[in-house]
């Protein structure tokens, strides 16, 4: 097994050890010094072991392949590879994790004269995501996750039967009956995967996390894709994120941001219309075009005195009431209880 792992990149024994115990192989450090001082009796004609050592003593053993490319690559074409694979969200990475092996071995073995042993800590230790709000992985998320995109690549409607949870805030009646939908995108947001749809006759964005999915059936019914691009397109930009705006009104927002929290928002994407302007107080007014949704008023909520709503009023009222709310609970001794949100012209 040790032979195999090193097939797929070099390694220290730091790295060793640390896959071992990943895969439930209880093995002491010396033992495992041991048996990679036996991997030249494994070695095939195509390959050979190359160890070695760093100024503090520290071995790297790798498999270099004869059919490797003679042209090593640079560092950072290297270290963009792992950049990519380490940050590959949580449930992607587990849904697929044989597959993203086989590319990580192809890759090691078509480029392993290049200097992999010099960063191969970093690369398999150093490099890594928090994981912060990601999705955990199921098979169900899967299963899911494969018919959506095999509905999107080949034009084929979708019956929704079942959902689950509330990701991004449709209306709760939606919840209640079926619903034909046209899948145009697999969208990543804030840690969750979402199949983007249109739906049917009505042309109207539908965006509905993997994990909602409890129940639907692939249809025979094909559409056609490119006929729809433009509104899919055109009604995510009505929207901050993903969430359903609570009325069709779009609106001019402003809000007012300290010094500081204006440095870290406007150095961040958030909406196509997003522009930023700085006060003499060095306070930051962010402006932007879109509608009022969930997603926007718990954002803005989670600043909270380091933002203030300017306009427009529909807006403020909403965020005072949330507040208001909050306040209740704590004055009151309230528990936490889900509240229908104002809606704007209400």
């Amino acid at each position: 097994m040790i032979y195999n792992r090193l097939k797929v990149s070099a390694v220290t024994i730091e790295i060793i050890e640390r896959w071992a115990k990943n895969v439930g192989i209880n093995v002491s450090q010396r033992q495992l010094y041991r048996d990679l001082d036996l991997i030249n009796g494994l070695l095939q004609k195509n390959e050979h072991l190359k160890v070695t050592q760093s100024e503090k003593n520290r071995k790297t053993w790798k498999i270099e392949f004869n059919e490797s490319v003679s042209e090593k690559v640079s560092d950072e074409f290297i270290n963009s590879f792992y950049l990519l694979r380490n940050f590959t969200p949580l449930n992607i990475l587990s849904a697929r994790s044989e597959d993203i092996d086989l590319i990580e071995a192809a890759f090691y073995k078509q480029n392993s004269k290049s200097k992999f042993e010099y960063n191969s800590n970093a690369h398999q230790l150093e490099i890594r995501s928090s994981k912060f709000q990601e999705e955990p992985y199921s098979a169900h998320f899967n299963d899911v996750l494969n018919k959506c995109i095999w509905a999107v690549q080949n034009q084929r409607k979708i019956k929704i039967l079942k959902l689950v949870l509330d990701h991004s805030g449709m209306e709760e009646r939606f919840y209640e009956n079926e619903h034909l939908l046209l899948p145009m995108q697999i969208l990543y947001h804030r840690g969750c995967v979402y199949m983007a749809a249109i739906e049917d006759e009505i042309d109207r964005l539908i965006i509905l996390s993997i994990v909602q999915l409890k129940e639907f059936v692939t249809t025979n019914d094909m559409f056609d894709h490119s006929a729809y691009v433009h509104i899919t397109q055109e009604q995510m930009d009505r929207r901050f994120g993903i969430s359903e705006n609570l009325d069709a009104q779009i609106y001019q927002i402003e809000l007012e941001f300290s010094r500081a929290a204006g440095e870290y928002i406007s150095s961040h994407f958030w909406h196509p219309t997003a522009n930023y302007e700085i006060k003499k107080c060095g306070n930051y007014i962010m402006t932007l075009t879109c509608g009022i949704n969930r997603e926007l008023i718990s954002w803005i909520c989670q600043f909270m005195s380091l933002v203030k709503v300017i306009n427009p009023p529909e807006l403020k009222k909403i965020i005072l009431e949330q507040l208001h709310n909050t306040l209740d609970l704590y004055d009151n001794h309230q528990s936490p209880f889900q509240r229908s949100l104002i809606r704007p012209k209400g």
